[in-house]
């Protein structure tokens, strides 16, 4: 998962490009490409609200060659069940929760380490935003952590905003952990707008 604002923005900005390589992908039946696209789109179209990720969950999920064997331990595979987990609106929340658990425990049995961080980012955001703070606060911790022990700036970054809404009980608009979470975007050029808000 990319976090970073500069990355969001370009996947953004460039849309029409992305997918039209997933669907040259799909037409080639790369399942590979399909897989790392979606690992690295999944987080735009659910911040920017884009459809394409729930047709793409869809197509990737009903597909049988994306349950072949060879596929079960592609990392990929991580990024596209916390998608489909994340873009279930209205959906069941058992499910959601089935959805996170696989993804965990993919990444624990393939060992890598910053997509584990990553699904306990995402489970995290799908219960703060659910209203669940105080079930999402050791999700986003045990997310911090191993972004942290990874040096993932991005990661620890947007781990404290969130730890900031769970501690405050909203959902949105809550302060950061302002004094953690201020020196890591002084990089992004596309965060300089926080520099100005206050502490």
């Amino acid at each position: 998962m990319l976090l970073g604002a500069d990355f969001l923005w370009g996947a953004f900005a460039d849309a029409d490009n992305f997918r039209a390589a997933l669907q040259w992908s799909w037409a080639e039946r790369d399942a590979d490409a399909v897989l790392r696209l979606i690992g690295a789109l999944w987080l735009p179209w659910l911040w920017f609200g884009n459809p394409d990720g729930q047709i793409w969950m869809q197509r990737v999920f009903s597909e049988p060659e994306f349950s072949a064997p060879e596929l079960a331990n592609h990392p990929g595979r991580i990024e596209a069940l916390v998608a489909r987990a994340l873009l279930i609106f209205g959906g069941d929340p058992q499910r959601r929760d089935e959805l996170f658990g696989e993804a965990a425990e993919l990444a624990q049995q393939i060992g890598d380490d910053r997509r584990l961080a990553s699904v306990c980012w995402g489970r995290g955001e799908y219960r703060l935003h659910s209203g669940k703070g105080a079930d999402a606060r050791p999700l986003l911790e045990a997310a911090l952590a191993g972004f942290e022990r990874l040096g993932l700036p991005d990661g620890v970054g947007w781990c404290h905003n969130h730890l900031g809404w769970a501690a405050t009980g909203t959902t949105s608009n809550g302060p950061w952990t302002w004094p953690a979470a201020i020196p890591l975007v002084n990089g992004s050029s596309r965060m300089r707008w926080l520099r100005s808000l206050p502490s």
